[in-house]
């Protein structure tokens, strides 16, 4: 089971930064247009993925 969970919550990591990497290179090719609330909207996410994960090996 916590194996599952930790694949689970590097899955929802790895998409996060992709989307924030993404963000990055659009808002590089294109400066007309800011990202800024979609990169923090993706940040948050990923920290709380993160916290997840650690409140998951806390408890085991």
């Amino acid at each position: 089971m916590l194996n599952n969970n930790l694949l689970c919550m590097c899955s929802q990591m790895i998409d996060n930064i992709s989307v924030i990497k993404g963000y990055i290179q659009i808002q590089s090719n294109n400066s007309n247009v800011d990202y800024s609330l979609l990169l923090l909207v993706a940040l948050n996410e990923l920290e709380l993925t993160v916290c997840n994960m650690v409140d998951i090996l806390n408890k085991e």
